[in-house]
């Protein structure tokens, strides 16, 4: 999917009280950045949370709650798309119209007052839409913990199949909650679960049981049902659990976090409050916290519309669409299936990450190793029945079998006759042992040579004949974690994996190349795709970087990354993997072999 993207940046207005700063930015060799400035009091959100609420619960003033819930939506769109920056908007909508690309906005809340207002439901008057809802061009909101999209790749997970940890945390002094969630996960999943897509286990909602996550097997997505808020003391988001008693027990973001299996890629919070609060509410206190991406709802929805979310977002997450992509489509599903065209349940999923490379999983198909014939053949089991004795090794070496030239053997060494080898020690006789230890050491020279030499041949041919047996996919993703790195990554048909990346300033890199100080980067240089002009202060031209890696290097990285302009590239920590060491990390064997099987990479060992 090809993007025309807009970062969208709320900063608090130290002037004014309830004033706020708003910039939007676009990437790329013409980035531009667009300012606006808007006024947003407290009593405005809490007069429309009235009438969300009756939109949710379908009173009989519905209708007329969602005109105010869709007025509000226009408040805060014009809150954010105004003045110039509303010019830069529509240039870029129109921009993604002509050239067939997705326009996405993320959106960066810096106040802590802002973070639990529904942005999702952002209402453009002008073109009469909800810009979720938007198709032309397709439109997403996303919102984010960092500023700038990458425009390398998504942060694509290698998997065989989906692990999906669930838990159902259900305390008694808590309002019931489980079971027909629950329910609802489990008829979603099923046809992913059946096609071996998605491997789905519940675990048990007692808060002593969280310390076991971090050691079990691997977890991609950690989904949560039950209860959770926010602590006004602590400022921190939390999640409810159940005690021994099977009373309530809040767990902070923080010590959720930390009981989690470190490789977990995605939490989803199906829970009543876990996207309201303040700027450390749970959602945005995880994805904070180094989780990839979180999930949350910001109120409950009908059991139809949580089905349908459920299936069509881990369906698409299976088909390796990205995380912000299928909450989408996910949306559009559940708005097109709804009768009530008033329903606001398309809202309610929000999604915060915590990396410019937005998440995706790739399944690999994992073939099992093909099934041991045990049978035996009519003539195997007479000889078995027959107990016949094997017949017996002429353990002799005669000088034709071994021709070794005699001008490099002394004649006091040249046998005048055959030379009968030791005999093979049988067990549990250490005569035999002790006298062919004797024999070996009566051995001429040339003798022990030729054994020796005929052992090698033996052991080679041995080698030789070995089958290679695949033994499952590669998880280059979780070796590169391994390593200390962020992530695989695969370029121009390479896989390396790749660490923390510094999007390069053009004007630093020429002070570096030229040792001087004030210079500035203007545009591409023809005569080099991976360099910037650069010019002194008085606008001589000095020049190309001549040396864009050196440049990086001296900012303690390993390479660079070249992007589609020259403000798109990107200093980064990059190993070339080696495959058949991963697949030997992955799978605890020394002897093994990677192979590239259409475009997918596999491990085979020499024993299967």
């Amino acid at each position: 999917m090809v993007y025309v993207n807009i970062d969208i940046k709320v900063q608090q207005d130290v002037e004014e009280s309830h004033s706020y700063l708003v910039a939007a930015t676009t990437r790329g060799r013409r980035g531009i950045t667009e300012q606006g400035r808007f006024s947003l009091s407290p009593e405005v959100w809490r007069d429309v949370e009235p009438s969300l609420r009756a939109v949710k619960a379908r009173d009989s003033e519905a209708q007329e709650h969602a005109q105010k819930v869709r007025d509000f939506g226009k408040y805060l769109f014009n809150c954010l798309i105004t003045g110039n920056i509303r010019h830069l908007y529509e240039s870029k909508k129109q921009e993604a119209l002509r050239q067939a690309k997705v326009l996405r906005l993320q959106l960066i809340l810096e106040p802590l007052e802002l973070v639990s207002l529904p942005w999702e439901l952002l209402f453009d008057e002008h073109h009469a839409e909800y810009l979720c809802l938007t198709q032309q061009p397709r439109t997403i909101l996303t919102r984010s913990i960092k500023e700038g999209w990458s425009s390398g790749h998504s942060r694509s997970q290698v998997r065989s199949s989906l692990r999906i940890v669930g838990i159902v945390a259900a305390p008694r002094d808590r309002p019931v909650v489980g079971e027909r969630e629950k329910k609802t996960i489990e008829q979603a999943l099923q046809p992913l679960i059946d096609r071996n897509q998605v491997i789905l286990t519940w675990k048990p909602g007692k808060y002593t049981e969280l310390p076991d996550l971090r050691y079990s097997d691997r977890i991609d997505i950690f989904h949560f049902i039950g209860h959770g808020g926010f602590d006004e003391n602590s400022r921190q988001g939390y999640l409810e659990f159940e005690d021994d008693k099977h009373l309530s027990r809040a767990i902070s973001a923080e010590k959720f976090r930390l009981s989690l299996y470190p490789g977990t890629q995605l939490i989803v919070l199906n829970a009543c409050e876990t996207a309201r609060g303040d700027y450390s509410n749970i959602a945005h206190s995880l994805a904070s916290q180094g989780i990839p991406a979180v999930v949350a709802m910001q109120f409950k929805i009908l059991d139809s519309a949580s089905h349908r979310f459920a299936k069509m977002f881990y369906t698409l997450l299976a088909k390796g669409l990205t995380i912000d992509e299928a909450i989408a489509e996910a949306r559009y599903d559940i708005h097109n299936a709804s009768d009530d065209s008033d329903s606001l349940d398309w809202a309610a999923p929000l999604l915060y990450v915590n990396s410019s490379n937005i998440l995706s999983f790739r399944l690999i198909e994992d073939t099992p190793l093909p099934a041991v014939d045990s049978t035996m053949n009519r003539e195997t089991i007479e000889l078995i029945n027959q107990d016949t004795p094997l017949p017996a090794v002429d353990s002799t070496i005669n000088r034709e079998a071994i021709s070794i030239p005699d001008a490099d053997v002394p004649a006091s060494l040249q046998p005048s006759e055959n030379v009968d080898l030791p005999p093979l020690p049988q067990p549990h006789k250490k005569r035999q042992f002790a006298r062919a230890a004797q024999q070996w050491k009566g051995l001429p020279l040339w003798g022990k040579i030729g054994a020796v030499a005929l052992s090698l041949i033996l052991i080679a041919s041995a080698i030789a004949g070995m089958n290679f047996k695949k033994i499952g996919g590669l998880d280059v993703t979780s070796y590169c974690i391994h390593l200390s790195y962020e992530e695989a990554v695969e370029v121009t048909g390479k896989w390396y994996c790749t660490g923390a990346s510094l999007t390069i300033d053009m004007a630093q890199a020429c002070d570096w190349q030229y040792h001087e100080n004030n210079l500035t980067a203007d545009s591409q240089d023809p005569n080099n795709p991976i360099s910037a002009l650069c010019y002194d202060p008085q606008k001589h031209l000095m020049g190309g970087i001549r040396d864009m890696k050196g440049y990086c290097v001296s900012m303690g990285y390993d390479t660079f990354n070249e992007g589609k302009t020259i403000n798109d590239w990107e200093c980064i920590h990059q190993q070339e993997i080696d495959m058949t060491q991963a697949c030997s990390w992955q799978y605890s064997r020394i002897y093994v072999q990677a192979r590239k099987d259409n475009n997918d990479w596999e491990c085979y060992s020499f024993f299967g």
